[in-house]
């Protein structure tokens, strides 16, 4: 019952937000956007999609060997091609990161590590995005000035998050000893082995995550080119990493209409380009993950199968 309900919030929030931006941009135009796609950009935007989702699998192996987690390169890439067919596809209650989860706990004899593996995975990402952002804050509070008032004190909180992480991490026992603070001392050990248990480690994890943003960030540049926007890649560099942050929040179903509604108010916003451009470049990025997260649907009908 929980789940229908959070399903139906999403889809509820999915379809206000579209039904407010089809209100505000000519839907005929962004129809034209569609008509003369260039399908070499879409070709070049599903592989530069396909090399992040194969890069992020080995991340994942990466951590989950840090943590003595059973993960073969070619488990991984099945189950992070399951992952992001539930995230994009299906309309579950269950986050890819979920099925990952439980789907790797299930056949492992440290399962809690399994859980953690996903959740560091998650986090390696999260962390890049948010040193782009810190790395292009000049150039976004000039084409955004309003945006000021959240990307400072973001980046502040980002920062004496990571402050106290590592603090924490080198003090655990400065935790109070208290059973209820137990999982956070496991959890916190798990970061320092899988990040910084070496600099060998540590420059792997910081690489291979920002490969994998800035795949991303060319699959949405593709999109824009796909549809003859005049935009330059060190625009959508500064912009992207803002769009896929905020697409963090769940409350819209895979990010559609979140996604769409963020974008116009980055790049339309920021004089880089039309409203009705902004949201054909959405659409169609929306579009190139959700066909290059098929290949789950042949991993989910072969789980069934056996």
């Amino acid at each position: 019952m929980k789940k229908s309900l959070k399903l139906l919030l999403k889809l509820m929030v999915t379809a206000g937000l579209f039904g407010l931006l089809f209100h505000q941009v000519p839907m005929a135009e962004v129809k034209e956007k569609f008509v003369n796609i260039d399908m070499f950009y879409v070709v070049l935007g599903l592989s530069a999609y396909t090399l992040s989702t194969f890069v992020s699998a080995l991340r994942w192996c990466h951590i989950a060997r840090s943590l003595n987690v059973d993960l073969p390169y070619a488990k991984s890439l099945k189950l992070y091609y399951l992952g992001s067919f539930f995230n994009q596809l299906l309309p579950s209650g269950m986050g890819g990161d979920a099925v990952k989860a439980v789907a790797l706990a299930k056949t492992s004899t440290h399962k809690t590590k399994a859980v953690h593996s996903v959740i560091l995975e998650r986090l390696a990402g999260l962390g890049v995005l948010l040193l782009l952002v810190a790395v292009f804050s000049l150039y976004i509070v000039s084409v955004l000035p309003a945006l000021s008032a959240l990307l400072w004190p973001l980046l502040a909180l980002a920062f004496c998050g990571f402050v106290v992480l590592i603090y924490v991490m080198n003090k655990p026992e400065r935790l109070p000893q208290i059973k209820a603070l137990s999982f956070v001392r496991k959890f916190l050990e798990d970061v320092r082995l899988s990040f910084f248990s070496s600099v060998r480690g540590f420059v792997f994890q910081f690489l291979s995550s920002l490969v994998v943003q800035m795949l991303s960030i060319l699959v949405l540049y593709a999109a824009a080119l796909s549809i003859g926007i005049s935009i330059s890649f060190m625009a959508v560099c500064a912009l992207a990493p803002m769009l896929f942050l905020l697409l963090v929040l769940p409350i819209s179903l895979a990010g559609w209409g979140l996604r769409e509604g963020v974008a116009v108010s980055l790049f339309a916003s920021a004089g880089l380009m039309t409203s009705v451009d902004a949201l054909s470049m959405s659409l169609i990025f929306g579009v190139l993950v959700m066909l290059a997260s098929l290949p789950g649907g042949l991993v989910l009908w072969m789980r069934y199968k056996h």
